[in-house]
C-alpha cells in the first residue's frame, strides 16, 4: 500500500476524535452572537463537522477492512473485475478527494457518492455509451460535479480499452499545472496515486505516462488528453467524450469551440454553474433538445436553507452578492450576468404570444375583431404606434455586432385596458443581414403592412414616433429619396431612458393575477408580442421547471421571436473599469446592444401616448359600470330592457346638455359688453 494512501486512511480513521474541537470554536460563536441568522448558520456548521468527520472515519474504517483481504493476484483479479462492472463499488472503496480550504478538519478524505452522485454516474453511462450524444450539466457551486466526472474518467481510463476522454477547461492554466493542485490533470494525478499498486495498469510509470496534459493506459492504450480552449480545439482529435468545465465562462462565449468540437466527438459535456445567457452553455440549456442534467444545491444531503440563508453575510464562506448567489447558487441566467444593467426582467411577464394578448384583451371587454383583418393580425386602429431603428451595416450574420435594428411597437388607446403600457410586435435585425438601404426598406415596410399600419399609398396612420439613429444620415437621405420614407433623429445619450426601462420592466400588482398568464402573479408594463407563424408552432411558451417550481419561457425559435433581443439584455453590461462611478455616469459596454438600443430609445420618451378617447366612448364611459356590460344585461334581462336602459341614460345626458345651455346663456348677460361705437367716414386734411 503507497505510503500516502495508508497515510490518508490512518488519519481518517481517526477522524472522529477531531469532532469536539471543531466544533468547539463554533459553539462559542453562536453561543455569543445576536444575529438569528448567524446563529443557525452557526449551528449549521457545527452540523456539518460531525457530518463531515463521520462519513470520512466510517469509509476509512471500511476501506481499512476490505483492502487487506485482497492479498494474492487472484484476489486483485477478482476485484478489478468487480470495480469495472459497479463504478459506485469502485469509487466507495478507492475514489479520493482533496480540500485544501483551511476551514477543513481534514485536507484528504475518501470521495463516495451521495445519491445525487450516483445518477451523475449512470447517466454520464448513458449518454456516453449508450445513446452517444452530447448532455450538459448545469450545477450549483460545492457539488462535486467535476471532481466525479474526472473520476469517472478515471475509470473509463482504466477499465476501458480505447477509451479516449478530453479534459478541458476555460484556460490551459486550469488544465494542467503541477504547482497548482485545483487544475484537472493535477486531480488525475493524484487520484493515480492514492491507489493500490495492482489497480493501476501493468507497467504504468506516472512519471512516463503522465506527463504534461495526458494520462496514459500502457495495458488498454486508453488515454486522457488534455489541451487550451482554443477557437480550433480538438479539429484534428477523435475522443470517445469531452468534459467542458466551466463552459459558461470559456473565451469567444464558448461558439467557436463548440463548432471545433462538434465533429471530435459524440459526446460533448459542458459543465458549469451558469454565467447569463451571452453564451452557447446557456444556448444549449435552453435549446429542449440537450439531455441535461441539474445539480441543485436542494439535492446535496449537507446543504440547508440555514446554508444559503447565510450566503449574503460570510458565516459560511466569503461573502456573496445577490449576483453571485445567482450565478453559483441558484443558477439563474437572468440574474447572474456580470453587471447587468437591467436586473429586473422577468421574462414569462413580459414576453407573450398574440394569442395570449388577444385572449387577455378579450377577457377585459375589447372586441376581438379589432385585432384582426379577416385572419390576418393588425394593430388595432386606436392604438397609437411607433418606430425606432438602429442603423448598421457592418455585420455578417445575426450574431455580430452592429447590426441594422428595427423595433415596431404600439400602446391601447386612453380608456381601453393596459394603455400605461407599450406592446412591442417587433425587436430584430433588418434581413439579409448587411442589407442596403432599399432591401432594408422592403423588409421592414413588408412587416408594417403585415400589421395594417400601411398601405399601397403609404401609413395608413403615421407613427407617433419615428426616429432613426442621430449617426445615420446617408441613409436616411437615402430612404427619404428613394423610398419616400422619413426618418426622425432622436436627441439621445447612452443612459437617456435607462431607467425608464426599469420603470416598464417592474412587476406590479403582484396581489393580482397576470391578465396573460393565469399562473402568474403581477404584471409589467412593457410586452414582447411574438406573432404567430405560417407554420402554426408557437415561437415560444412559458414552461414550469418542477424541481424548483419556477416558470421559464423556452428557447425562442426565430427572430421574430425576440431571440436576439433575449440575449442582447442578458448581456448588456457595465464593464468592471465602470463600478465605483455614479449610476447615471456609468457607461454600458457598447457591443451587442443594438435592439435594446432601440427599445431603450423607444421608451425614453414614454413611447407613444394613448390615443384620445371619442365622444361617444366618453359617453358610454360615463355609464354607470353595470349598464357599461351591454352583453351581460342582454343575456340577463333581454334586449329590451339593455335598450331602455341606454335610453334612458342618454335622455339624462341630453337633460344635463340642456340645462348646461341655459345656464351659459344667464351668465353671459352679466358679462361687460364691448361699446358698439358708431363708425364715422374719416376726412383727410389737406
Amino acid at each position: 500500500m503507497p505510503q500516502e494512501l495508508e497515510t490518508a486512511l490512518a488519519e481518517c480513521s481517526r477522524a472522529r476524535d477531531l469532532i469536539k474541537p471543531s466544533q468547539k470554536p463554533l459553539i462559542e460563536l453562536a453561543r455569543t452572537t445576536d444575529n438569528p441568522i448567524e446563529r443557525r448558520a452557526r449551528e449549521y456548521q457545527i452540523e456539518l463537522v460531525e457530518w463531515q468527520l463521520t462519513r470520512a472515519a466510517e469509509l476509512a474504517s471500511e476501506r481499512l477492512k476490505h483492502l487487506p483481504g485482497i492479498k494474492s493476484e487472484k484476489d486483485a483479479k477478482k476485484e478489478n473485475e468487480l470495480c469495472e462492472k459497479d463504478a459506485a463499488r469502485w469509487f466507495h472503496y478507492y475514489a479520493w478527494a482533496v480540500d485544501p480550504r483551511p476551514d477543513a478538519p481534514i485536507n484528504v478524505m475518501p470521495f463516495a457518492l451521495f445519491r445525487f452522485q450516483e445518477r451523475y454516474v449512470k447517466w454520464l453511462d448513458r449518454i456516453t455509451f449508450e445513446l452517444r450524444v452530447s448532455g450538459l450539466t448545469e450545477k450549483c457551486r460545492d457539488m462535486g460535479a467535476t471532481e466525479t466526472f474526472l473520476r469517472w474518467m478515471w475509470h473509463n481510463w482504466r477499465y476501458r480499452p480505447g477509451y479516449i476522454g478530453m479534459a478541458l477547461s476555460a484556460n490551459e492554466d486550469l488544465v494542467d499545472s503541477k504547482k497548482d493542485p485545483s487544475t484537472l490533470f493535477e486531480k488525475l494525478r493524484f487520484q493515480t496515486r492514492m491507489v493500490p499498486p495492482w489497480q493501476l495498469p501493468r507497467g504504468f510509470s506516472i512519471e512516463r505516462d503522465m506527463p504534461f496534459m495526458l494520462l496514459e493506459n500502457p495495458e488498454n492504450r486508453s488515454v486522457i488528453i488534455g489541451d487550451a480552449p482554443t477557437a480550433n480545439v480538438g479539429r484534428q482529435r477523435r475522443a470517445t467524450n469531452v468534459l467542458g468545465d466551466e463552459y459558461a465562462t470559456w473565451p469567444f462565449g464558448g461558439y467557436q469551440q463548440y463548432a471545433a468540437l462538434s465533429r471530435t466527438t459524440n459526446t460533448f459535456c459542458p459543465v458549469s454553474s451558469v454565467y447569463g445567457k451571452n453564451n452557447k452553455f446557456a444556448d444549449i440549456a435552453h435549446d429542449g433538445n440537450t439531455p441535461k442534467f441539474e445539480m441543485d444545491w436542494r439535492d446535496h444531503p449537507w446543504r440547508d436553507q440555514r446554508w444559503f440563508d447565510a450566503l449574503p453575510f460570510g458565516f459560511v464562506g466569503a461573502a456573496m452578492t445577490a449576483e453571485e448567489i445567482a450565478q453559483e447558487v441558484e443558477r439563474n441566467y437572468e440574474a447572474s450576468q456580470p453587471g447587468r444593467v437591467l436586473k429586473n426582467i422577468s421574462e414569462p411577464h413580459v414576453l407573450i404570444t398574440w394569442d395570449e394578448m388577444v385572449q387577455g384583451f378579450e377577457q377585459l371587454g375589447m372586441n376581438k375583431l379589432e385585432f384582426y383583418n379577416g385572419h390576418t393580425p393588425i394593430i388595432p386602429y386606436r392604438w397609437n404606434w411607433g418606430r425606432v431603428t438602429d442603423y448598421g451595416e457592418s455585420a455578417r450574420d445575426e450574431n455580430d455586432t452592429h447590426i441594422w435594428a428595427y423595433t415596431l411597437f404600439a400602446r391601447p388607446g386612453e380608456g381601453q385596458p393596459f394603455n400605461d403600457s407599450l406592446f412591442f410586435f417587433h425587436a430584430l435585425p433588418i434581413e439579409p443581414i448587411g442589407a442596403t438601404e432599399l432591401q432594408g426598406y422592403a423588409y421592414y415596410s413588408q412587416l408594417e403592412r403585415q400589421l395594417g399600419l400601411r398601405g399601397s399609398t403609404g401609413f395608413t396612420r403615421k407613427p407617433q414616433v419615428n426616429d432613426m439613429s442621430h449617426e445615420a444620415t446617408d441613409p436616411k437621405e437615402v430612404l427619404l429619396k428613394q423610398c419616400g420614407d422619413h426618418w426622425s433623429t432622436p436627441d439621445l445619450d447612452f443612459d437617456r431612458g435607462r431607467r425608464k426601462l426599469v420603470f416598464h420592466f417592474e412587476v406590479i400588482d403582484r396581489h393580482q393575477e397576470n391578465p396573460f398568464r393565469p399562473e402568474l402573479m403581477g404584471r409589467s408594463r412593457i410586452y414582447f408580442v411574438a406573432l404567430p407563424r405560417a407554420d402554426n408552432r408557437p415561437e415560444f411558451f412559458m414552461a414550469r421547471n418542477e424541481r424548483s417550481g419556477d416558470h421559464f419561457i423556452t428557447q425562442s425559435l426565430t427572430q421574430r421571436g425576440f431571440k436576439r433581443l433575449r440575449a442582447e439584455w442578458n448581456a448588456w453590461h457595465y464593464p468592471p473599469e465602470e463600478r465605483g462611478k455614479p449610476v447615471p455616469k456609468m457607461r454600458p459596454k457598447a457591443v451587442f446592444d443594438d435592439i435594446i438600443t432601440c427599445v431603450r430609445y423607444a421608451v425614453a420618451r414614454w413611447g407613444v401616448d394613448p390615443s384620445p378617447m371619442t365622444s361617444s366612448e366618453r359617453r358610454e364611459r360615463a355609464l354607470p359600470e353595470e349598464l357599461q356590460d351591454i352583453p351581460r344585461i342582454e343575456k340577463e334581462f333581454g334586449t329590451q330592457t339593455a335598450e331602455r336602459a341606454i335610453v334612458a341614460r342618454m335622455r339624462q345626458f341630453a337633460e344635463m346638455d340642456e340645462r348646461d345651455k341655459s345656464r351659459r346663456a344667464r351668465l353671459s348677460r352679466y358679462r361687460p359688453q364691448r361699446p358698439n361705437y358708431p363708425t364715422r367716414p374719416m376726412h383727410r386734411r389737406y
